[in-house]
C-alpha cells in the first residue's frame, strides 16, 4: 500500500512541474527554442560572428528605441559576463525582423537560445517565441531563423527544444 502512494504522488509531482514548468521560469529565455551543440562556446560565438561579417544583409539598420526615440547600435554582440553569455542580434531584411538570440556555455556543450522578433527597426515591439505567436506563425518564424543563422553554421546542433516544456528536455 505504501508503495503505491509513493508511486501516485511521484507521478502527481511531475504531471505538476510538467503544467508548471513554464510558469516558473524566468527572464528572456523563459520561452525560448533552445539549439544544444557538441561544440565549444567561443567558437560558436566566432561563427556566428563571422556569419554576421560576411553577409551584410544581417546588419542591421539605425535603430530607434521605443521608449525615448534614442539611436540604438546593437551590430556587435553584447556581453552580459563574456565567459558566459551573449547576445546576438540579426536583421532579416525579407520580413523586416530583428531576431534575438543569445549564445551560452553550457554543462558539457553551448547553446543557442531563440528569444524572439522584433518588427521594423523602433525596438519595442518584441514577440518572445513559442509564447507570442500562434502554432503556424512560430513554426514559420523558427524555420526563417534556422535558414538564415542556423543553417548556415559549419556544425550542426546536436539537439532543439523548447526550454518551455520538461517533456521536450528530458524525452527529446
Amino acid at each position: 500500500m505504501t508503495r503505491k502512494i509513493v508511486i501516485f504522488g511521484f507521478i502527481t509531482l511531475l504531471v505538476i512541474a510538467f503544467f508548471l514548468s513554464p510558469k516558473l521560469k524566468g527572464g528572456g529565455q523563459s520561452s525560448a527554442e533552445m539549439y544544444d551543440y557538441i561544440y565549444s562556446y567561443s567558437t560558436l560565438k566566432q561563427d556566428i560572428s563571422l556569419l554576421k561579417k560576411n553577409d551584410s544583409s544581417f546588419s542591421l539598420p539605425k535603430l530607434y528605441s521605443a521608449i525615448n526615440g534614442s539611436p540604438i547600435p546593437p551590430n556587435d554582440p553584447i556581453y552580459k559576463d563574456p565567459s558566459i553569455s551573449c547576445d546576438y542580434y540579426f536583421y532579416d531584411k525579407k520580413e523586416d525582423n530583428i531576431m534575438f538570440f543569445e549564445v551560452q556555455i553550457r554543462d558539457t556543450c553551448s547553446g543557442i537560445f531563440f528569444i524572439g522578433i522584433n518588427h521594423g527597426n523602433k525596438l519595442g515591439y518584441w514577440k518572445d517565441i513559442n509564447k507570442d505567436f500562434s502554432k503556424e506563425e512560430n513554426k514559420e518564424v523558427m524555420n526563417r531563423f534556422e535558414e538564415l543563422v542556423i543553417n548556415k553554421l559549419p556544425v550542426k546542433y546536436k539537439k532543439k527544444y523548447n526550454v518551455n516544456s520538461l517533456w521536450e528536455i528530458f524525452f527529446n
